[in-house]
């Protein structure tokens, strides 16, 4: 039932959804100091699949619905307000590829997708620190391995893993 001209504007439109969440500096904080818990990198891939089924789903929309959806899945999933203006900015840019997409307007899209970088932010990374314990203690403390145990995935998230100290 849908034509070959469909399928690769829904894909691009997956791709497009991917790059502008993976430029997101909000989301990429929230991401790297795990604020999504240990889950993180994963929420943030889902997400990226509820974006696009959202615009599937519903006809027509606005940039301040997508703004609304965009708020309320970081504020579920990762506890996070974002309150940094960058929502609107965000829902925008989904809005217009959506429109290019449907439109068959892509070599835009995938101009946008082929210069846009995924944010790089390890500074940003918040480091848990153990607080002070009486000696004995047995209780353990997560700690970050350290940058050389950060794995950037595929897809431009990165994954850091912890290892317990005692």
């Amino acid at each position: 039932p849908f034509s070959n001209s469909v399928v690769m504007a829904n894909d691009l439109f997956r791709q497009g959804v991917a790059a502008v969440l993976q430029e997101w500096e909000a989301l990429d904080i929230a991401v790297k100091n795990g604020f999504g818990g240990s889950f993180g990198v994963e929420k943030a891939r889902w997400m990226e699949a509820a974006t696009v089924q959202y615009f599937q789903e519903n006809d027509n929309l606005e940039d301040d619905e997508v703004e609304d959806f965009l708020a309320t899945v970081v504020n579920q999933e990762f506890d996070t307000i974002v309150d940094d203006g960058s929502l609107p900015s965000v829902a925008k840019k989904l809005c217009w590829m959506y429109a290019h997409c449907i439109n068959g307007q892509e070599d835009e899209v995938r101009d946008f997708v082929s210069k846009s970088k995924p944010c790089s932010m390890a500074s940003a990374v918040v480091q848990k620190q153990a607080s002070p314990q009486p000696e004995g203690d047995s209780e353990e403390a997560m700690e970050p391995e350290g940058q050389d145990e950060e794995k950037e995935e595929e897809d431009g998230w990165e994954k850091v893993t912890y290892k317990k100290r005692r």
